[in-house]
C-alpha cells in the first residue's frame, strides 16, 4: 500500500500539469506489476506445501520480489521525471522517507526469496523487524505527519477561471526586507 500511495502522491502532486498518457501508464504499470507479483506469490506459497515443486516455488517467489523491487527502483525514475519542481522540505521528506522505506522491504523481500538466505534470515526475529516492521512503522508515521492533503490540487471543477479561460490563481503578498511587495503563489 505505500508503494501505491507514493506513486499516487506523484500523480497528484503534478495538479494541473497532467501528462494524460505518463499518468495512465504509471496507474496501468504500478497495479498490474502488483497485482501480477501477488499471483506469483500466491502460487509459489501453494506449491512450497509440495516438495516436488520447492525449487519452483522459490523461482515464483524470486519473480514475485524482483517485480516488487522494480517498482520500487521505478519510482525514482517517476519521481525524477514527474515533478522535477517540488522541492518543498516536507515533500521531499515524506517522498524520501517512505520510499526508502519501501525500498529496504523490497529489498528484505528479495534477499528472503533465496533460500540460502531465507534459512539465515527466517532464524531471527530481529531480520524481520529491521526489514519489513521497522520501515512499515517509519514510513506510516510520516505519511501521518506530513500528510498531503493540503498540497494536493483541487478538482477541475473548482478552479476558477477569468473571461479568456486562463485559470486564476490565489495570490497571497509577502513583505521582503527592503520593503518591496512581492505576489506569489500559495501552496
Amino acid at each position: 500500500m505505500l508503494l501505491f500511495a507514493n506513486y499516487t502522491f506523484l500523480v497528484e502532486l503534478r495538479g494541473k500539469k497532467s501528462r494524460e498518457i505518463f499518468d495512465r501508464v504509471v496507474n496501468i504499470i504500478v497495479p498490474l506489476g502488483a497485482i501480477t507479483a501477488d499471483i506469483l506469490l500466491l502460487i509459489a506459497n501453494e506449491l512450497s506445501f509440495e516438495r516436488n515443486h520447492f525449487d519452483l516455488s522459490f523461482h515464483l517467489r524470486q519473480a514475485s520480489a524482483a517485480l516488487i523491487l522494480s517498482l520500487a527502483i521505478f519510482f525514482y525514475v517517476v519521481w525524477y521525471f514527474s515533478v522535477p519542481h517540488a522541492r518543498v522540505l516536507h515533500v521531499l521528506l515524506l517522498l524520501a522517507v517512505s520510499s526508502t522505506c519501501v525500498l529496504i522491504q523490497a529489498i528484505y523481500v528479495q534477499t528472503n526469496s533465496i533460500p540460502s538466505l531465507f534459512i539465515k534470515l527466517d532464524q531471527s526475529e530481529i531480520y524481520f523487524y529491521s526489514g519489513h516492521l521497522i520501515p512499515i512503522v517509519l514510513a506510516s508515521v510520516t505519511w501521518s505527519i506530513f500528510h498531503p492533503s493540503r498540497l494536493l490540487s483541487t478538482p477541475q471543477s473548482a478552479v476558477p477561471y477569468d473571461e479568456t479561460g486562463k485559470e486564476i490563481l490565489p495570490l497571497s503578498s509577502k513583505i521582503y526586507p527592503n520593503n518591496e511587495i512581492y505576489t506569489s503563489m500559495v501552496f
